[in-house]
């Protein structure tokens, strides 16, 4: 008989029903909680999260003198009685250049009661710009349960094997990756089915093998690790068997590489936007492939070049709050990504929809207008045998360089295809150059992007 998902009973012989830790006991109850509450109107939600927003901002003021002059310029902020969502809106937003110069000025000279302990984690870096950031157990275990709430959505099972590529040398100290309290399995709260990890910086060729040996379930990491290993895949015809599910997260997961896992593996894609120093965004919604934001945690704000909110169908900078974190408040921080808002999702949850994660604006492209436009990738360059890897950079306002990663060399008609697929593409207004480079370069997280800009 199938174990069923049930949470971790510490008395002996007492299976169900569980009784708990006290740890666990925090995290199911912030799961249940966080089970109801995802079914709430929106307008329900704003009003919760103002709530708490107020108390995070009282807070910050009277311990954290960073926050204190910051608020000292918003008179009315003081007189105010109650945190209403205009009032919300005239907080100057926080780049991550003065999350940077500010550095442990951010960080509270003590922790509230009741917060636990205190815990660091590190950026990975792949802006070129990474940071330290400090959260409390109780911020902790919010994510936690968020990510027991997702779990629970996309009806994994607890029992599965799951198999994590990163670049594991700089995970996050924070509890944050899989892995629950007491450092087993991968679900908090809950027994599960073992948790493997690898090196997201080993060959292609490697991780397929230890994939194919370790035989996981299910299997987390980044998009463009998880299209390396899919065209792989697709070219020797080794495969992994017994895989069901793929999650993917830390980078903008493009409609070409859900489609290639449904066709090479047979196996859907569930994705989450996340960032180590805010924790969870948005995570995939169980019915649609668009994100739900995770209001219980987070405050996520997609606004113009004006700072007004973008409606649906409008894109814009996303900008974030985190609701629990009183180690280091980040408030209204830029953090540096654009998003396109949706409409109302069908499924019933009152979360707010975001329709595409869009990336930064290194991911934008420069025309020779004047214009940036988010560029639309050449698909059929994978369509091409020979190309392992390749990367669009834009060099100038009038050249693109394609960067590939050959299995053998391009032969002129080849060439000539791949710059007419670019100019097809971005904009015939471009002129086309190929740079043949034995590995497209990734960042120390192992991170690859299709499309950068160095203007």
């Amino acid at each position: 008989m199938k174990r069923p998902n049930m949470a971790r009973s510490v008395v002996e012989g007492l299976f169900w029903p569980a009784f708990t830790s006290p740890h666990s006991s925090h995290l199911l109850s912030l799961a249940h909680q966080m089970e109801l509450s995802q079914w709430w109107s929106a307008d329900t939600l704003r009003t919760f999260q103002l709530f708490q927003l107020e108390k995070l901002l009282n807070y910050a003021d009277r311990n954290i003198p960073y926050w204190n002059s910051r608020f000292a310029t918003i008179p009315e902020l003081a007189e105010a009685t109650a945190l209403t969502d205009e009032l919300w809106q005239r907080l100057p937003v926080l780049t991550r250049d003065q999350v940077q110069l500010a550095g442990a000025a951010l960080r509270s000279p003590r922790l509230p009661s009741g917060h636990g302990d205190l815990f660091t984690a590190r950026t990975s870096g792949s802006t070129g710009r990474p940071l330290t950031s400090w959260h409390t157990r109780a911020s902790i275990q919010i994510t936690q349960a968020l990510r027991l709430r997702h779990y629970v959505a996309h009806r994994l099972p607890f029992s599965s094997k799951l198999a994590d590529i990163r670049a594991v040398d700089i995970r996050p100290k924070s509890g944050w990756v899989p892995g629950d309290a007491s450092g087993s399995g991968w679900v908090p709260g809950y027994p599960s089915g073992p948790f493997v990890q690898l090196d997201v910086r080993r060959p292609a060729a490697e991780q397929l093998d230890w994939l194919a040996t370790e035989a996981p379930d299910l299997l987390l990491t980044h998009p463009s690790n998880l299209e390396i290993l899919l065209e792989h895949s697709a070219r020797t015809g080794q495969t992994i068997p017994g895989l069901k599910t793929v999650t993917t997260f830390g980078e903008v997961l493009l409609p070409r590489v859900r489609q290639a896992c449904r066709q090479i593996w047979a196996t859907s894609v569930v994705d989450v936007y996340s960032a180590v120093e805010v924790s969870i965004l948005a995570a995939q919604c169980p019915e649609h492939e668009h994100y739900h934001v995770q209001s219980e945690g987070v405050l996520v704000e997609v606004v113009d070049e004006e700072g007004r909110r973008c409606g649906p169908g409008g894109v814009g900078r996303v900008v974030v709050t985190p609701l629990h974190n009183f180690a280091m408040p980040l408030i209204r921080y830029e953090i540096g990504d654009y998003a396109e808002v949706g409409d109302p999702c069908p499924c019933g949850r009152g979360l707010p929809v975001l329709r595409r994660i869009l990336g930064r604006p290194r991911n934008m492209l420069l025309m020779p207008t004047g214009e940036r436009v988010w560029p639309v990738h050449p698909d059929g360059l994978a369509e091409i045998g020979k190309i392992r890897q390749f990367r669009l950079v834009q060099v100038s306002v009038a050249e693109i360089r394609v960067d590939l990663a050959l299995y053998e060399p391009l032969t002129q008609d080849e060439e000539e295809q791949v710059r007419s697929m670019i100019e097809h593409s971005l904009s015939p207004h471009f002129q086309v150059s190929l740079s043949v480079v034995d590995e497209v370069a990734s960042s120390q997280a192992g991170k690859r992007e299709d499309f950068v800009s160095e203007l």
